[in-house]
């Protein structure tokens, strides 16, 4: 990748069939707190020490399909994106001072920024799904 990265053993590609759906939506959708909570319950093996998405389960992820003539539904698929823009610059920026004692109040300043922004892709995903307060509340514990 443009950081020189690499995968060591297994690497699952995917692409989606929908077009028009930016894998940055993709991206938010499967690092939020409900798909990984839907994870956790219903597709995760517990064979394996690391956590890892087989490529068979790929399919079993209830991905939320966007309507693009539904004004509403754009919206939303695109504040999931900018969101994740979001939270790859500040990942980007926090990654060389994680640790880093000297720059304490930046590196807190940035995770405070990075867990709001979690936050807000969470409730983004959730009412993407249509979850009440409730709903919402029986995640937050169960996780």
């Amino acid at each position: 990748d443009d950081q020189q990265h690499y995968a060591l053993n297994t690497l699952v590609v995917v692409t989606p069939k929908i077009e028009d759906v930016n894998l940055k939506f993709i991206l938010g959708l499967m690092n939020s707190r409900l798909l990984n909570s839907y994870y956790k319950l219903f597709l995760k093996s517990t064979k394996r020490v690391f956590s890892e998405i087989q490529a068979r389960q790929i399919g079993q992820i209830p991905i939320r399909s966007i309507d693009f003539t539904n004004p509403d539904d754009e919206r939303k698929h695109d504040g999931l994106v900018a969101l994740v823009d979001k939270m790859l610059a500040l990942q980007k920026q926090v990654a060389p001072i994680r640790g880093k004692e000297h720059d304490s109040y930046e590196r807190d300043s940035l995770l405070g920024q990075i867990e709001k922004t979690d936050m807000e892709i969470d409730n983004l995903v959730y009412d993407l799904y249509g979850f009440t307060e409730e709903e919402r509340k029986i995640v937050e514990t169960a996780a």
